[in-house]
């Protein structure tokens, strides 16, 4: 059972049941007048301090979009110093990082084929202008490997003098980088084998199909 006393005595009150046995009235006359001295205040400096944060505001984000951070995720770098460590820094002097391929997927908007003559002429020139483009780093490309770049060495090397756009289709573009005698028998010696077999798995994501090419050197 539980019982409670209470005193009731001006403006004073006791209890035994609530938390707080002893409670005054609190006068907040004061703190109201003084938030009305300060209201006029703060509607005079209200635009002054809106234009100061929106600077602030746009003063931070420039300065992050010019020196963005940087997040290392090297477990190397975390690592503590240790022979090992030495061992590989010395030995990374001699031999720095080895390149690795990053290959493009190509494609037609239109669906059409990307070795037909007119899609080799474009694709030569979207890259001759994106290493025109000063936003790539063409010092981190070793090289560039594709389709109307191989076409142009041959060109260099059988028809000099001549560039990709001179060859209105397959056919005149054969007749210029291979020889007559050129026959699609393909034996584990000769040299077309191993460029067979590059094209293949670097440069095309579908089965090679030379069936077309023989025939044309076959029966002309």
């Amino acid at each position: 059972m539980r019982t409670g006393i209470c005193f009731l005595y001006g403006q004073f009150t006791l209890s035994l049941k609530h938390p707080l046995a002893l409670a005054t009235p609190m006068d907040t006359s004061n703190y109201e007048d003084q938030m009305a001295e300060y209201a006029g205040l703060f509607n005079r400096l209200a635009l002054p301090i809106l234009i100061v944060s929106g600077l602030l505001t746009v003063a931070l984000s420039a300065h992050l979009f010019m020196s963005p951070p940087e997040f290392r995720t090297d477990l190397n770098d975390f690592a503590p110093e240790s022979d090992s460590n030495k061992a590989h820094e010395e030995i990374h002097a001699f031999f720095p990082d080895e390149s690795r391929p990053m290959f493009v997927h190509v494609t037609r908007d239109d669906g059409g084929n990307v070795l037909s003559m007119d899609s080799l002429i474009e694709m030569d020139a979207d890259l001759a202008e994106l290493k025109a483009d000063g936003r790539v780093q063409l010092n981190a490309v070793v090289s560039w490997t594709t389709s109307p770049g191989m076409i142009q060495i041959a060109l260099d090397e059988q028809s000099p003098g001549t560039t990709l756009t001179d060859y209105q289709d397959w056919p005149s573009l054969i007749d210029a980088v291979i020889d007559d005698d050129t026959t699609c028998a393909i034996n584990p010696e000769d040299a077309l084998l191993s460029t067979v077999n590059f094209v293949g798995s670097a440069l095309i994501n579908k089965n090679l199909d030379i069936s077309k090419t023989c025939s044309y050197l076959t029966n002309g």
